[in-house]
């Protein structure tokens, strides 16, 4: 599932937004989606837009690998949280979203194990029209934050995803 990408492969991701960025080798694999839980082969991933049934219930699933050894910093970093962050689809703003708000924080209570990857399923319902992204830290803050002087920038890793828009069907 997950072979090492080749060049045309990277052009591709990035010009269809199916791409993350990570700092210190946080992680080095990441599958975003969104699906219909009714029918689960209606679905979307970082870049896609799922179109909405009125109330058809949906599942995030996110499988990630987190680092294995060590990073130019000489540490394995530890993934803490990762968040799925909601916003609403906002179009013309600046990079400031006010819509946007935490919808839940995964920890490794609600991830499991698969080989090497870290899987976390989430079902939640979703209107209208707006975009799920994430985020995840090794560390246990709130908010990124910026470096402070003197700060070891290998304690302070963060990676995000590019977003998955969705937009309900009318009736």
């Amino acid at each position: 599932m997950f072979a090492a990408p080749r060049p045309a492969d990277i052009l591709a991701g990035l010009r269809a937004g199916r791409v993350f960025a990570a700092t210190g080798d946080l992680i080095d694999r990441l599958d975003f989606r969104l699906s219909s839980v009714r029918h689960p082969r209606r679905g979307a991933a970082m870049g896609d837009t799922l179109l909405l049934h009125p109330g058809d219930p949906l599942r995030v699933t996110i499988r990630l690998r987190p680092a294995r050894k060590p990073n130019p910093g000489g540490h394995v970093p530890r993934l803490d949280h990762v968040d799925l962050i909601l916003g609403s689809a906002i179009p013309g703003e600046d990079d400031h979203n006010p819509t946007t708000r935490l919808i839940r924080r995964f920890t490794a209570r609600d991830w499991r194990r698969e080989g090497d990857l870290l899987v976390v399923r989430y079902r939640l319902a979703l209107q209208g029209r707006g975009y799920l992204r994430l985020r995840g830290t090794n560390t246990r803050q709130e908010e990124p934050a910026p470096d402070l002087a003197g700060e070891d920038p290998w304690q302070d890793l963060w990676f995000y995803a590019n977003p998955i828009y969705y937009r309900t069907r009318a009736r």
